[in-house]
């Protein structure tokens, strides 16, 4: 009888590199600082900008300003996230503490950046909202991907904090997706729809995270990502 099928953290494990000691060298929880100084720096040039500035506009100061601060924790959990072993989630290793405390200060960010959207840019209204999305896009009910981005991300954010045991041993195809979902949402709103400066800095970020994330699963893995694909695919 065939053993119990591998959970997603299993498979992660079996992709990447062998199992090692888990490092000493961590980075501290002054990162944790750090993320919390990005997030109160944000939100506070934000609500500057609404006060200075409360009429309505499409592109509001404050709403750009909450965009990059979710954008900037993101990148922060995801830098943190990317080098760990799962040796390093299973005993709770700081770096992935940090991590956890940062990528809820992004959801939280996103989620008064969707706030700020709709007070200045739409004043609330869900067909304001809508003819901005068909505008821009030319296709309007794609509003509504955007409420279920939110409530996934929202959702996906409070399993790690409530039971991060169970968060990572869930399969490997549903954290791929949703962290796919992120990574796209972050790009469409800071290079594809960005401008100036930010959206090449944002381009730069995302080729980096790119690199990184490459380097972890392909390079680094060898010849073994390969087979381990297959055996995912076939329920294995």
């Amino acid at each position: 009888m065939q053993a119990t099928q591998a959970t997603g953290l299993d498979k992660l494990s079996e992709m990447t590199e062998p199992t090692q000691p888990v490092r000493n060298a961590q980075p501290g929880l002054a990162w944790c600082w750090l993320s919390g100084v990005i997030f109160a720096a944000g939100l506070g040039l934000a609500l500057y900008q609404g006060i200075l500035d409360p009429g309505p506009a499409l592109r509001h100061p404050a709403t750009i300003t909450t965009a990059y601060t979710t954008f900037a924790l993101w990148v922060g959990a995801v830098a943190l996230m990317v080098p760990a072993k799962v040796a390093d989630w299973q005993v709770q290793a700081v770096r992935l503490r940090v991590a956890r405390f940062t990528y809820i200060l992004a959801v939280l960010a996103y989620l008064i950046h969707v706030a700020v959207a709709f007070h200045f840019a739409h004043r609330w209204q869900h067909a304001k909202a809508f003819d901005h999305v068909q505008i821009t896009s030319g296709f309007g009910p794609g509003i509504f991907v955007s409420y279920a981005f939110t409530m996934c991300w929202a959702a996906d954010a409070m399993w790690l904090w409530w039971n991060p045991q169970k968060y990572l041993a869930r399969r490997l195809w549903l954290l791929i997706t949703i962290h796919l979902l992120i990574a796209f949402m972050m790009f469409q709103a800071t290079v594809a729809f960005g401008r100036g400066i930010g959206r090449v800095g944002s381009g730069v970020v995302f080729a980096v995270l790119v690199l990184a994330v490459m380097w972890r699963w392909f390079w680094r893995a060898g010849n073994v990502i390969d087979p381990q694909l297959k055996n995912i695919n076939s329920g294995r």
